[in-house]
């Protein structure tokens, strides 16, 4: 089909990596903090949208906007990083199943987590993805700043 630019495993990269630079900026205080701005996550992270975190507790996507946006600026020397990145396409390029490591660094503080999650291509006309689930599970072993991946 023309006009299609990419593959639905392509866009997910581009997604994944890309709120993860947004969540950076935000976290640092980088980018305005104004709800227009952050209406890049709820835009993905659709009313369904559901993540369980390292603690094992289901969270909604209402109640992790409200989160996210009320962390705006309170990490001003975090940096995150998504490492192994592997995607598989299935659902004839509808859905996404994505599998990495997102690495959370912030001075001598290391928070380290494997990331499962589905996104969702509604349309295959469309250049974006949604965020239907993340599960979380965190990274085994006392991590430090010199055991990050490069």
């Amino acid at each position: 089909m023309s006009g299609i630019l990419r593959n639905s495993a392509e866009l997910a990269a581009r997604e994944i990596t890309g709120l993860h630079e947004f969540f950076q900026s935000w976290f640092r205080g980088e980018v305005a903090g104004t709800e227009a701005v952050f209406s890049r996550v709820g835009t993905v992270w659709g009313p369904s949208f559901e993540l369980i975190g390292p603690d094992s507790r289901l969270r909604n996507a209402g109640e992790l906007i409200r989160a996210t946006f009320d962390e705006y600026g309170r990490y001003p020397g975090l940096s995150i990083h998504i490492r192994n990145l592997v995607l598989r396409e299935v659902a004839a390029g509808s859905v996404v199943i994505a599998c990495y490591e997102e690495w959370h660094i912030d001075g001598e503080t290391v928070d380290a987590r494997l990331c499962s999650a589905t996104l969702l291509r509604p349309h295959p006309g469309l250049e974006r993805l949604i965020w239907m689930q993340i599960h979380e599970s965190p990274l085994a072993g006392g991590m430090t700043a010199d055991l990050i991946p490069a």
